[in-house]
This record gives structure tokens, sequence and C-alpha cells, in this order.
């Protein structure tokens, strides 16, 4: 019993890792994947290689999910408009297999549109010394990017703070027409510490064209009359101020 609910919930930590946009580690995934992003080019195509990391056999799923953010939520469903090959497939121990991914929708033609790539697990069964059988499966969630048919891609970002009792809640708002990627952000960069804040959010964060995400953090009051600092994916050496 006790291994089963443990079991349960590495499933359920490792496919809500995925769900926030955090590349799953292969030391604890067990399988390699690389990009952990994806973006379709001119002719519709793009391709992800996956490593069985594990020592026995594994079977994969891919399948193709729509992806939008409502209310500062993700929002995930079916869709017809990508098509990846092959849908499944077993790789032996060390082995790697090519995905390849093939977007027939229609382009959009000024912002940019996203959806998301389920890699999972086919849970397999794992006898314990007591014989007892539990599943272990993970789940990633890549996200696919497919570039506008006539508009140059820029996302622009507008920051607004409050503060709400103990905790200072940050928004950002895309109001261009590709996404931007959040790192990490915060307040009071500690001088002592290479510039890390004293007060941060650390979680990679995706913010979609036209949708907007919050992030909370705990801080004295008057924290947020400082400047707030971001540190972008594109940028992950430094953090800069973007609100005085």
């Amino acid at each position: 019993m006790i291994l089963r609910q443990l079991c349960k919930v590495a499933t359920v930590l490792a496919f809500a890792a995925s769900l926030s946009g955090i590349p799953t580690s292969p030391v604890h995934a067990n399988t390699a994947i690389s990009p952990v992003i994806l973006d379709v080019d001119a002719s519709g195509r793009a391709s992800v290689a996956i490593t069985n990391l594990r020592d026995r056999p594994v079977l994969y799923e891919v399948t193709p999910l729509s992806w939008t953010i409502e209310n500062g939520k993700d929002v995930y469903g079916d869709t017809k408009e990508f098509i990846a090959s092959p849908p499944s497939f077993r790789l032996l121990p060390g082995q790697k297999r090519e995905i390849r991914v093939g977007y027939r929708g229609a382009r959009s033609q000024n912002a940019e549109q996203a959806f998301r790539l389920r890699i999972a697990e086919i849970p397999s069964e794992i006898t314990d010394f007591e014989g007892a059988i539990a599943a272990i499966a993970f789940a990633h969630l890549l996200p696919v990017y497919v570039a506008p048919r006539n508009a140059v891609p820029a996302p622009i970002l507008d920051w607004s703070v409050r503060r709400e009792g103990d905790v200072i809640i940050v928004r950002a708002t895309n109001n261009g027409n590709m996404r931007k990627t959040v790192h990490s952000l915060g307040f009071q960069p500690d001088p002592d510490n290479g510039g890390l804040p004293r007060y941060r959010a650390e979680e990679l964060v995706h913010v979609l064209a036209g949708s907007w995400r919050e992030w909370r953090i705990a801080a004295p009051a008057g924290t947020e009359d400082g400047a707030l600092f971001v540190k972008y994916l594109e940028f992950e050496s430094t953090y800069q101020p973007v609100r005085k």
C-alpha cells in the first residue's frame, strides 16, 4: 500500500512539473528530451529526440494538445492541427528516437500560436520485495510555437504590482504577438548574494501572446515600492529592472 501511494505521488509530481513548464530532469524522469521547446519553421515541421535512460524498456505515447491561457491559468485540449509521428513507440535502455511533428492547421497572420506536445511513459509494472505491484509513469509537456505568417513576432509585457495582505501580486500582461518566458522575478537585489532578489518567485512561466500571468511573493509591507527585477529565459544570467 505504501509503495503504491509513493508511486502515485511520484507520478503526480513529475506531471505537475511538466505542466508548469519546468523541464523534468532526466535524473528524476529517466528520459532525456531535446529540445524542450519546439519552434515550428515555415515548412510546418519540427522534431524532438527522446532517449530512454532507464535500465529497462519503456513505452512512450506522444499527443499534441491545444494550449491557451485563460484568467492566468493554462488550459489544454484536444487538437487536430498537429500530428506526431510515431504516436507511440518502445525504446530499449539507452535507445534514442526522433519524433517528427507536423502542423497542418491554418497559420495565423499576425500572432504566434501555442500548443503543447505531451510525451508520456505508458505505465509499467514494478514488483517490490513483498510482491506488491505499482505503476510508475512520467509525462512531459513541451511548448510548441508556430510563428505568424506575416507580422514580425515581438512580445510586449506590461507589468503591474499590487498587495493583498502579506503577499505581493505581480502581473505580466503580454500585449505583443509572441510569447515571453520568465525565469524568475523579485524585489530588493542582494549585492552579497550575486544580485539575487531577497524576495522572489522562481518558476519558469510562459506568458503567451494576448494573455496574462501572475506571481505571488510573501514580503514585508513597502517591499513593492522598490523596483521589480525580472530574469527572462533568454537572459538567464542577469536580472533586469522593469518597474520603478
